[in-house]
């Protein structure tokens, strides 16, 4: 699922977005993702190393604490067209899977 928006149009939401909420987006908000926090990352950053695995997890929101004068990342995404855990019609971090997929709203064909 993509939203039909062009480059100038992206980067005003994105400001209006800051403006109203201190998130940054990092990534581009055109294209569908899964997101996954502290702790999912980090699982699945470990089944990757496990399973030999190439799983892109970067940033995707991040916070500016004025007040520490630190960036909090809040969630993170997995940067790929397919999901990296699913292989041979099967997830293979299906006990560990993010709660996104436990509720059924990835797909396993979807571009991020």
């Amino acid at each position: 699922m993509a939203v039909d928006l062009t480059d100038d149009e992206e980067e005003k939401l994105k400001k209006l977005v800051f403006q109203k909420s201190g998130v940054i987006y990092l990534r581009t908000i055109k294209k569908f993702f899964l997101a996954v926090d502290k702790e999912e990352a980090e699982k699945l950053k470990e089944h990757a190393k496990k399973l030999g695995i190439n799983a892109e997890i970067k940033p995707n929101k991040i916070i500016y604490d004025k007040g520490e004068d630190k960036v909090i990342i809040y969630d993170y995404y997995l940067n790929h067209e397919v999901c990296p855990f699913y292989r041979d019609n099967s997830c293979k971090v299906y006990n560990d899977r993010p709660i996104a997929c436990s509720l059924k709203l990835a797909r396993t064909k979807t571009t991020f």
